[in-house]
């Protein structure tokens, strides 16, 4: 099985993710100069809105540090300790 809702981009030394599902689309990248661009790029053919810093996508919290980015999903999982 193949998911074909990622794509990639290295561009001038930096990283791009494009997340794609249905209408949900989450773009990050490892330059903000560069990524910012993209995005008008993007919204001159396609109707975009910029929601900000990601919280939620697809049920899946995003914690943001200034090194990593946190996926979670703790709030599925079943609390068996009582």
């Amino acid at each position: 099985m193949v998911d074909t809702s990622p794509f990639i981009l290295f561009f001038c030394g930096a990283l791009f993710y494009l997340l794609v599902y249905v209408e949900d689309i989450l773009l990050t990248g490892s330059n903000s100069e560069l990524l910012h661009r993209l995005i008008t790029l993007l919204s001159s053919e396609f109707k975009l809105q910029d929601l900000g810093t990601v919280h939620y996508f697809l049920g899946i919290k995003v914690i943001t540090t200034s090194m990593d980015i946190l996926l979670s999903q703790q709030k599925y999982a079943i609390d068996i300790i009582r």
